[in-house]
């Protein structure tokens, strides 16, 4: 489970815009007071939310999570009656009136109960369906369901379920050391076959008891593997070679098969997580020990960097407020609202192929132009707001990164935005701020904006 993080969550996103100079003013160098008047910024009243608990439902919450993967529908028979949190599969038609009406009608739709997909009453009137069965269900639309052909009418649905199936976790469960392996267990062996001239040689090989498609053994050896088990070593186990083998010298033969099974795993289906599955699926023993050392660890690790995103979001926000602004730099305002503009010109092209002037009318405004002075330029100012109060307390606390804090910021974004996939190592990704690929001061700025936030949190009053 990926944590937030106060850089990611705070820094980078919620002030990326805000400390990118898309302006032309320097901040750096100009005398701030000319334009902003800071509010209290030090010993701020707030209320400091603490981190939440690591309880029972915060847990469960987790482990669906983290093992969400290993979930299969496993379809019923007839005699299950469909429960809240089942998958119903359903065809149905929709009438107002005794008459079918436009998009009231689906066939062969997965419907999990208790989703709230569905209006009022139809997720509820499928509770205790069996497979096959056929419901009627009388329900009403909503008054504010956004169709006016449909608000607040009347309405039958019939519905038909094809299916019913419960969730319930399938892995490979690890076979013990005294179990025989049986046709369908996957397991890793060390083989060598003889026949003839012949002999093929597989280290930690991967096969499937009884599989009689594997690309490199006979069915005759991967049914020898029936009634083994791990502690096997170098059995050694006479074969008659099928004549459809690939190697026409071993085709036909009497041969040997000479094997050690290495590890085995049998797919398994459980209601819940238990220590079976556990032990299979990771390096801990049992459900407790992997709570104990990997769960709760990292929702403590989570829930202290999501109050610490929430606390410094709120303060910021807050000295944002009680800050005045006297007057905006030349020309800042305008700059910065056509870099918005220009941002998200780009954006709306590529992801949808259509002009400012499009984009525009589709969002309620005249033109081009007035989407500008309605949206971007009250954002730039928002946004210059924000930057004329960072650097103001930056100048009035004398603060600034050390070189260690650059470094170990940089390291913090290369991890937390998973920076391998563009550079597989950190030196890399050292390399292409040196080249200039990287705009690191902006980075820079972000990790600096932490640091502000975080200086005024330890500040705060109740």
């Amino acid at each position: 489970m990926k944590k937030i993080t106060a850089l990611l969550m705070a820094a980078l996103l919620g002030c990326s815009m805000m400390l990118t100079s898309c302006g032309g003013f320097d901040y750096a160098k100009e005398d701030l007071s000319k334009y902003i008047e800071l509010g209290t910024y030090k010993g701020v009243s707030f209320e400091v939310t603490a981190p939440k608990a690591v309880d029972d439902a915060a847990i469960a919450d987790y482990l669906k999570t983290d093992f969400a993967d290993f979930v299969s529908p496993v379809e019923q028979d007839e005699n299950y009656a469909a429960k809240e949190g089942d998958t119903v599969n359903i065809s149905y038609v929709g009438k107002m009136n005794g008459e079918e009406f436009e998009g009231g009608s689906a066939e062969n739709q997965d419907l999990e109960l208790g989703s709230d997909r569905y209006i009022d009453g139809f997720e509820d009137g499928l509770i205790g369906a069996k497979k096959g069965e056929k419901k009627t269900l009388n329900l009403k639309f909503p008054t504010d369901y956004g169709n006016e052909e449909l608000n607040g009418k009347d309405v039958t649905f019939e519905v038909t379920v094809n299916s019913v199936s419960i969730s319930k976790y399938e892995y490979g469960k690890k076979i013990t050391d005294d179990a025989a392996l049986e046709a369908g267990d996957n397991a890793v062996i060390t083989y060598t076959l003889k026949a003839g001239e012949f002999e093929d040689n597989g280290l930690s090989y991967k096969v499937v008891v009884g599989d009689e498609n594997d690309e490199d053994l006979p069915k005759v050896c991967t049914d020898a593997l029936v009634g083994l088990k791990v502690t096997d070593k170098d059995k050694e186990i006479s074969v008659k070679i099928p004549d459809n083998f690939y190697n026409s010298e071993a085709a036909g033969k009497d041969g040997t098969f000479i094997v050690t099974v290495e590890s085995a795993t049998r797919n398994t289906v459980t209601d819940e997580i238990d220590d079976a599955m556990i032990a299979s699926v990771t390096e801990n023993a049992t459900l407790a020990e992997y709570k104990e050392k990997v769960v709760i660890p990292e929702l403590t690790e989570q829930f202290a960097e999501e109050a610490k995103t929430a606390n410094m979001s709120g303060l910021w926000k807050k000295i944002i407020d009680g800050a005045t602004v006297k007057s905006y730099p030349a020309g800042e305002v305008k700059d910065v609202a056509e870099s918005i503009y220009n941002s998200i010109a780009g954006q709306i092209g590529n992801q949808y192929n259509l002009s400012m002037r499009e984009y525009a009318s589709m969002m309620g405004y005249k033109n081009a132009k007035e989407f500008k002075t309605e949206v971007c330029m009250p954002q730039a100012e928002s946004l210059i707001k924000e930057k004329l109060v960072f650097n103001a307390i930056i100048k009035a606390e004398n603060l600034s990164l050390t070189d260690d804090e650059k470094a170990a910021g940089l390291e913090r974004y290369y991890e937390e935005l998973d920076m391998s996939a563009s550079y597989s190592t950190f030196e890399e990704f050292k390399t292409a701020i040196d080249n200039g690929e990287i705009l690191v001061e902006v980075i820079y700025e972000s990790i600096l904006w932490e640091k502000v936030v975080d200086t005024l949190l330890a500040t705060v009053t109740k």
